[in-house]
């Protein structure tokens, strides 16, 4: 029980952190960071739920649904991996961010210019702010990727290829059916779900570190534990429910936390002798 409630008091910590900082960036109306000009604003006439596809080669992405926006907000800040800043905060210098409608929906996608940039290190953070999101794709390297209030299909993959990864946290806005891809080459991977989650679910420690889910609602069943990772089917879901992480160790937690005994399945090696 300490572990659970240890680990996850520590990430609502990160997430209030991580929305002080939204507000500091400039969704507070700080002029150092001026929001990214998003083009195509016009589909979501069309269609109001937004999926959201960002790529950022060096840096840490953060995404946030807020229901009280009217419109999607982009900041983009560069500096390098040791905290030097640029002179310019001016996002449009980092990212592009645009609107397009596919297969029917609107999808907000996020990629770098063609910039060259003059600091050592260079390094970029975006920051998404939507007022909902139905879908979400990331590419990402060398820094925290922090998703929450999303739903539907998710992929996130932080670092690999020879690039190194960073922590990824999710919390899910709501019960998630659809399939989940969850990677990074290295760094904890920290997961939050909604009750009626359902999948098959598989999560892999490369290095043979805790691998967790605690249901405290919900049904498991066809528990498989070998070191570094666990298999299993919540609420008898087909969608495939996949997170890996290569260096560190990977706690899901399905349904809000409360006092008793969750449907609790985990291995850690330490425990085999």
């Amino acid at each position: 029980m300490t572990l659970v409630s240890s680990r996850f008091i520590a990430a609502r910590t990160v997430a209030a952190a991580a929305l002080i900082g939204l507000a500091s960036l400039g969704l507070g109306g700080c002029k150092s960071a001026p929001p990214v000009t998003v083009s195509g604003l016009d589909a979501l006439e069309r269609s109001p739920s937004v999926a959201l596809d960002v790529e950022n080669p060096r840096g840490s992405v953060l995404v946030y649904v807020d229901n009280e926006e009217t419109q999607p907000r982009v900041i983009a800040r560069g500096g390098s991996r040791t905290g030097e800043p640029t002179a310019n905060y001016d996002g449009n210098l980092w990212v592009t961010a645009a609107i397009t409608e596919t297969d029917g929906r609107a999808v907000l996608t996020v990629r770098p210019t063609e910039r060259t940039p003059d600091i050592k290190d260079h390094w970029v953070q975006v920051i998404v702010v939507l007022p909902s999101c139905d879908g979400v794709r990331i590419k990402n390297s060398e820094g925290l990727v922090d998703v929450r209030g999303v739903s539907g299909a998710v992929q996130i993959d932080n670092g690999g290829a020879g690039l190194p990864g960073g922590a990824v946290k999710f919390e899910a806005g709501k019960p998630i059916t659809a399939p989940v891809s969850i990677s990074t080459a290295s760094g904890n991977v920290d997961l939050i779900f909604p009750t009626g989650t359902a999948g098959t679910i598989e999560l892999l420690s490369g290095n043979g570190m805790l691998a967790n889910i605690s249901a405290w609602t919900g049904q498991l069943e066809h528990s498989v534990h070998k070191p570094g990772s666990f298999k299993g089917v919540l609420n008898r879901g087909a969608n495939k429910v996949n997170v890996k992480t290569n260096e560190g160790q990977i706690d899901m937690r399905v349904g809000p936390y409360r006092f008793g005994n969750p449907h609790k399945k985990y291995y850690k090696q330490w425990t085999f002798s």
